[in-house]
């Protein structure tokens, strides 16, 4: 996108209480009155303009509310990336590798991940494995704040316990950010 680029950002609410929101976005965006108060059921239009976003980047809108005597919660939409599962906040760059582990070793699942936003924004890294080699994944998520237009080695640990006995399984990582979720491939885990 070059130029300006006009959005329109609609906020609403499905609760029997009001609801105060604040829509944010940095980078170079521009939102009109971004304080909203909502009645309950209620909905709020803002305009949102970009202004010279460059090629593969994209622009994350936060809208942070608190409601009524109920707490606050964050949700956000990304802008600037056609739909698609690689089109989102956060690209996996590279990763896993398999791993191979004595009894007692250690190892790790290394994903390379690149934040394309504009902003700061808080991921995590599950690992996931079947059932009988949840002890390999001791700390299995990883919770990781990527900086703005960076890339990140996130690491998640492989341990074999002393008693785990010799076989191979699999393992492979998902990457959750805002309303994005990256499946990694699939690796081997061997205890030897």
């Amino acid at each position: 996108m070059t130029g300006e680029d006009r959005h329109t950002v609609t906020v609403s609410s499905d609760l029997p209480v009001p609801a105060e929101v604040h829509l944010s976005c940095t980078g170079p965006a521009m939102l009109a009155r971004p304080h909203v108060r909502l009645d309950p059921g209620g909905y709020a239009v803002r305009e949102l303009t970009l202004l010279d976003l460059e090629p593969g980047r994209v622009v994350t809108v936060r809208a942070d509310c608190a409601l009524a005597g109920t707490g606050a919660g964050t949700d956000a939409v990304v802008l600037g990336a056609a739909p698609g599962p690689r089109n989102g906040p956060v690209e996996l760059l590279d990763g896993p590798e398999p791993v191979t582990v004595e009894p007692d070793g250690a190892g790790e699942l290394a994903l390379r991940l690149r934040n394309r936003t504009l902003d700061p924004v808080p991921a995590e890294v599950v690992a996931v494995s079947p059932y009988g080699s949840w002890d390999l994944l001791p700390d299995p998520v990883v919770p990781v704040e990527l900086p703005a237009g960076e890339q990140v080695t996130v690491r998640v640990p492989v341990r074999a316990p002393l008693s785990a006995r010799a076989g191979r399984w699999w393992a492979l990582c998902l990457v959750r950010c805002l309303d994005q979720v990256i499946h990694s491939p699939a690796v081997r885990i061997t205890v030897r």
